[in-house]
């Protein structure tokens, strides 16, 4: 789906562009992006893994347990 480290990049952009003059609208395309991409992609990612482990399983979310919180990387 994608690296786990990508969406650090993303916060900066984020942040410059709710800077810019329409702000409201730069959210709601973000918000319009998030359903019609993110959303379909990550629930498909997650029914696979979850299918495939035999339990409901969040990768991206068992990467950061295992290797921030658990410091088994």
């Amino acid at each position: 789906m994608i690296r786990n480290t990508a969406p650090i990049g993303w916060v900066p952009i984020l942040l410059l562009k709710a800077g810019e003059i329409d702000t409201a609208g730069v959210i709601i395309n973000y918000i319009i992006g998030a359903m019609t991409i993110f959303l379909p992609i990550f629930g498909t990612s997650v029914a696979l893994d979850s299918v495939y482990y035999g339990e409901f399983t969040v990768v991206p979310w068992n990467f950061i347990k295992v290797n921030v919180f658990q410091g088994l990387s």
